[in-house]
């Protein structure tokens, strides 16, 4: 069990990445950013488990860890809330674009904002599926996604 910076709890489970198929989800945040000091044995996770997702999601500073990889070596992602120092440390050879809320890059989605993982989701949903799935899932939670704010996503 993981707790959440504001107190959600989310039931964890050993990272196999022989078993990852389909989407594989790279959260970011605080607890993310010990990872990016070097964490040799769980990066080499995170690199066999996105190799094997058919598309691979980042949120925040998740995009930081996959960059250790060096999946995302000359990729695109979308700019997230880190210091400079840390942005040229962790994302060396990689296009951070600014303003973008979503980026998608190859089966690469990454966002700027935990709020914006929710436009990531929606646009792997319609990539996979269709439009009009993604445009159904927005409404039945809630939610004003606006799929042609070209300002918001950058392809």
């Amino acid at each position: 069990m993981i707790n959440s910076t504001q107190g959600g709890k989310v039931w964890t489970d050993f990272l196999i990445p022989e078993e990852i198929e389909g989407i594989l989800l790279v959260p970011g945040g605080k607890g993310a950013r010990r990872l990016l000091w070097k964490d040799e044995r769980t990066l080499n996770l995170i690199k066999k488990a996105a190799e094997n997702a058919d598309y691979c999601l980042m949120i925040e500073n998740g995009s930081a860890l996959l960059a250790q990889t060096g999946m995302l070596y000359r990729r695109k992602i979308a700019d997230f809330p880190m210091d400079a120092n840390w942005n040229r440390m962790f994302t060396a050879g990689i296009e951070r674009v600014e303003n973008a809320r979503v980026v998608i890059d190859g089966k690469f989605y990454s966002c700027s904002s935990s709020m914006a993982g929710i436009d990531t989701a929606l646009w792997v949903a319609a990539d996979i599926l269709d439009i009009s799935a993604a445009e159904k899932a927005a409404g039945q939670m809630g939610y004003s996604w606006n799929e042609n704010a070209d300002e918001d996503i950058y392809c």
